[in-house]
Formats: structure tokens, sequence, C-alpha cells
């Protein structure tokens, strides 16, 4: 196989070793990486002669002069490891029009994302976002932050397959071993004495092991060991250290000394994708994924929009990584997806039209709908302990699912309402559209009010 490594966004003062890993990333958040490996690109930027190279545990080169380079590409493959992002794509339709809202998470260090996507036919607009020759979206995340952008597009669509273009710097632990001067001085006064020096005369500090011996050869050699010493030696220190010998035979002084230097080096995380047996270095793929909009339902007195649905790729033939939410489905006799929408001033009069379709399921509510819910008594409404409303049911919710919707940048109150929800299996009533979307992908019907 054939590799074709194009660093267009790289360059070499940039790291010392780069991380490349060929990802697939899917809108309902999980990613595939199939192939992750390390690509070395190292110059030696210090003034003297390097030994023994050793970057962290992937790779020991012998030696490196001063100001050469080396470059082993590729170098070695190792476990696939998912990149600290996710990309979820939720669709709205209403009777003229659908929105994509495209949401990142980044759960990393700092970095730039960039989404770019091919035009095509069914595209309308975009939010938050620009159509050039593409359409390009681009913002700097911080860890743990989110980023979302919209396409408007017709009600039915497909979306090609895009791209998303990232990195992630890390540091590397490095060693090396330095030339450090060593000396012996050997006299004699009553004893033998042997002074054992070693010099540190670079501008890093040293770890190290010094190991001294005395040697005695007549018809067989006798070897005996003086010290035998691990220490710091900082820049520009000596360490110095006399040893005295009593023997009539002329000794043999021997010093061992193992110096190494421990540094970092920039370590460059970055996306690639693969095109025919190729790799493109820079990027990552983004599944595309088509869309067909259900007829428009029957209007009786107010406006009905059909529910989020998180999209699935049009195809895929590799084994998903598993989600960190679990879909949770409903049987199928109240699989019955709806969201109404209308003005807060109106909420009460509707949501008497609606009477006949919950007085068996009941509602899921908050305090701050204690005045728009103006229901009669056997209308039972359940209600989160964090935001109870009078006269509703508490249930205790899932606090393992609220954890999780909460990094999701639910409130604590809608991620217990959501979590109630799926329990009883009753509809929900918010007042967010982004929970409400939240609470359609689980398959809990959802009332909203304050939008037309």
């Amino acid at each position: 196989m054939i590799f074709l490594l194009l660093f267009l966004i790289l360059t070499p003062a940039q790291a010392c070793v780069f991380e490349i890993r060929s990802a697939t990333f899917y809108t309902d958040g999980t990613q595939v990486v199939t192939r992750d490996w390390f690509v070395v690109d190292f110059k030696n930027e210090y003034n003297y002669e390097l030994f023994d190279i050793q970057f962290n545990d992937l790779v020991i080169v012998p030696v490196v002069g001063k100001g050469e380079r080396i470059r082993l590409d590729p170098y070695k493959n190792v476990t696939p490891v998912n990149f600290p992002i996710s990309i979820r794509a939720f669709v709205i339709t209403t009777e003229s029009f659908s929105k994509v809202e495209y949401s990142i998470l980044n759960k990393g260090r700092e970095t730039d994302v960039t989404v770019k996507i091919p035009l095509f036919a069914e595209l309308l607009s975009c939010e938050n976002c620009e159509i050039k020759d593409h359409v390009f979206f681009k913002k700097t995340l911080k860890e743990n932050e989110f980023a979302n952008f919209s396409l408007i597009t017709t009600r039915s669509f497909s979306i090609p397959d895009g791209e998303v273009i990232f990195t992630y710097k890390e540091d590397l632990n490095f060693s090396f071993t330095a030339n450090v001067p060593v000396t012996i001085e050997k006299g004699f006064a009553e004893k033998w004495i042997g002074n054992f020096k070693v010099s540190n005369i670079f501008d890093k500090d040293m770890k190290v092991r010094a190991v001294a011996f005395v040697e005695f050869c007549n018809l067989t050699c006798k070897r005996l060991e003086l010290f035998n010493e691990s220490f710091l030696l900082r820049s520009n220190e000596v360490f110095s250290k006399k040893v005295e010998v009593e023997s009539s035979e002329v000794p043999i002084f021997i010093f061992k000394v193992d110096a190494k230097v421990e540094d970092f080096c920039p370590l460059l995380i970055v996306p690639a994708k693969e095109l025919d047996g190729r790799y493109l270095i820079g990027s990552a793929l983004l599944k595309g994924f088509s869309y067909t909009a259900p007829e428009i339902p029957r209007r009786v007195g107010v406006g009905i929009i059909t529910p989020t649905v998180t999209p699935t790729p049009i195809t895929t033939f590799v084994v998903r990584p598993e989600v960190t939410i679990p879909l949770i489905r409903f049987p199928k006799e109240v699989f019955n997806y709806y969201i109404i929408a209308t003005k807060p001033a109106f909420f009460g009069i509707f949501i008497l039209t609606l009477l006949f379709s919950v007085r068996r399921r009941g509602l899921v509510a908050l305090k701050e709908h204690e005045k728009l819910l103006k229901i009669p008594n056997r209308i039972r409404i359940y209600t989160p302990p964090s935001s109870p409303l009078i006269g509703g049911i508490v249930v205790e919710p899932d606090e393992k699912l609220v954890s999780e919707l909460i990094k999701k940048g639910i409130s604590r109150e809608y991620a217990e309402a959501i979590s109630i929800a799926i329990k009883v299996k009753k509809p929900l009533v918010v007042s967010d559209l982004y929970v409400a979307k939240f609470a359609l992908s689980f398959g809990i019907p959802v009332i909203i009010y304050g939008r037309t």
C-alpha cells in the first residue's frame, strides 16, 4: 500500500512527532478510526551531538548530529484511539423547509475546528456559517465547549460527504545522552588516590549514574566497585568524588558514567482520510446523510411540526463505537412522535383541545409551567425534584442519565424532566427548542410553547 502524506498545513517546526489517525465522523456523534500511526520528524537544534535519543516508548535513534534532521515515515502503527471530538446533526422539518443543526463538542484541549461540506441542490441558506464554493464553518473551541451551525434545506434532502479539520497539540517525553566531560586523576601519598569528576557543560539538567571501579592485575585481574551513585546534575555543575585505596600493587581506576537529559518536544495529533489506498493528511471524513420528510399531517387548530430526527449515514460497513447516551425506545403503542408549537398567550386554549389525547397519559412539566397549565385535576402532571410543580407528582430521575444530559448542555431541571418522561412514558412540556430536540431523540412526545 502506498501512502500519500500531504503535510500542506504542517511544517517540521510544529512538532518532532506526528500522530496521524485516519478517521470518519458520523452525524450521530460516533466516529471510527481505522488506522493510527506515528511519524518522527526531528531536527537536532541543540549545540551538541545527541546519542540514544528515545521518543517516549515509540522509537530509539542511536545518534543525531548537531543541526541534523531525521525523518521516519511511516514509523509505527498503534491501537487506534478516537479523537476527543464529536459531531451530531438534528433535523427539524416544517411544512415548507427542513433545518439541519450540526452540534460539535470538543472534549480535548483548545483547538480550531473547521467543517467543509460541498454545495448540494437542496441547500437554501446557512446559519452561523458561510456559503462559498462549499459550506464553510470555523470556530475555536475550548475544552468541553459546544459550537453549532445550521443548514436550511428543502424538506427532503441528501447532504454529501464533507470534511472536518482540526489538530491537537500535546507534549511528548523524549530523552538523550550527551558526551559529558569525565576525568580521573590518580595519585599516591601513603595510599593510592582516585579523584573522579563529571561536568555538566550543557544548558539542561542531567540524570547521572556514576559507577567507579578499581582493578588490580598481576597474574590475574581483580576488580572491586568503589561507588555506585545516581544523582541530578544541574547545568554547569560538577560532581567530584575522591577515593583512597591501600595497595602495594599499582591500581587501575575505571569510571563509567551514563548522563541522560530528559526533555519535551511537541506531539501534533492530526486527522487523515483514506482515498483509494492513500491518505490525505489534515482532515477527517464527515459522512453525509439523506433525509426524507414525512407527509404533512392534517392540521387541527394548531401548528404541527414533525420532530427532530437524529440522522444516520447513507451507508456504513463498519462497527460503530458505543454512543454515550443510550437511545431508549418506547413500545409501539406509545411511539407517537409529535411536537406542538404556539405562542404563550394561546397555550391555555390549545392545551385544552389536546386533553383528549393526554388524559390517559398525563404530562411531565416544570415549576415554570405552573401558570400555563390550567388543566383539570384529572390530568396527572409529573414533575422533577429540582423544579417541582404545585400539585404535580414528584418522580425520582435516573441520575446517570441526568449527568450525561448535563454534559450535553442541558440544565439539571430539564435533564431530570427528560429522564422522568422516559421513565413514566409521558409527553414533556418544554420552552427550549434545544431541549426539545434531545427529548425527541429519545422518542419522547414534546409540547413546546413560546415559538411559532
